[in-house]
């Protein structure tokens, strides 16, 4: 009696194991991160434990130098890369010619690119209507501390998804906890900085909505749309 091949589902020739796109990209994203804990290892330390503490003056520890600027660049530029390679295996679509996945690669990394900037944009913009400049830097630098964390946890996540050929099922909880988590992280900080009777808790709840919910159901919607006419 013949039995058939009920585990052959992509061919090898196929599969992200072996594409050299993705190689090059865990590589790169690996000498990124090292490069970056190597230079920048006592910034990230400190920026991490400033998340956890709001003091409205820093030290003289604190300020910004072009080491944590270059740190930063790398590690948010690896969290895009890193997006996109768990976003290709999430939807799992592999294109044969090695110039479609290197396009759906980098149609992924911009949609990430261009989602930070506009949450950048919009943090400086709330800032400038609602806040001083102060509570702007601070919360603006705990954002980008959050982006960081997540750069190192997408890291993990997609080499599982690669290399341990995670599921779609476990892909989606993947990402809904790390989403979880960081909305409670950026709840957590907009409490501290922008909680106060000035502002009060109506204001406050629009606010936290339309910058940290909404962008999230349309940049959600706006890849689905995409991708049928990609696939």
């Amino acid at each position: 009696m013949t039995i058939p091949f009920l585990l052959i589902e992509i061919p090898i020739e196929n599969s992200l194991v072996t594409n050299p796109v993705i190689t090059i990209l865990f590589v790169t994203s690996f000498i990124m991160s090292a490069t970056a804990i190597a230079f920048g290892k006592r910034i990230l330390v400190q920026n991490t434990r400033n998340f956890f503490q709001t003091r409205e003056r820093n030290s003289i520890f604190d300020t910004s130098t072009n080491i944590e600027w270059w740190v930063n660049i790398i590690l948010m530029t690896q969290l895009c890369i890193m997006f996109a390679i768990n976003m290709t295996a999430y939807i799992n679509y592999i294109p044969s010619n090695i110039w479609a996945l290197t396009k759906l690669i980098l149609f992924y990394f911009l949609c990430a690119v261009a989602y930070i900037s506009i949450k950048f944009l919009l943090y400086e913009f709330q800032g400038w209507m609602f806040f001083d400049n102060i509570k702007k830097r601070m919360w603006t630098d705990s954002y980008k501390t959050i982006l960081i964390c997540n750069s190192f946890i997408f890291f993990i996540l997609a080499l599982m998804s690669v290399y341990l050929h995670l599921s779609y099922r476990i892909l989606q909880i993947s990402f809904i906890i790390i989403l979880i988590i960081n909305k409670i992280l950026i709840l957590y900080k907009w409490i501290q900085l922008f909680l106060n009777q000035k502002v009060g808790y109506v204001l406050f709840i629009l606010q936290f909505c339309a910058l940290e919910i909404v962008p999230c159901f349309i940049a959600y919607k706006g890849v689905i749309e995409i991708n049928t006419l990609l696939i």
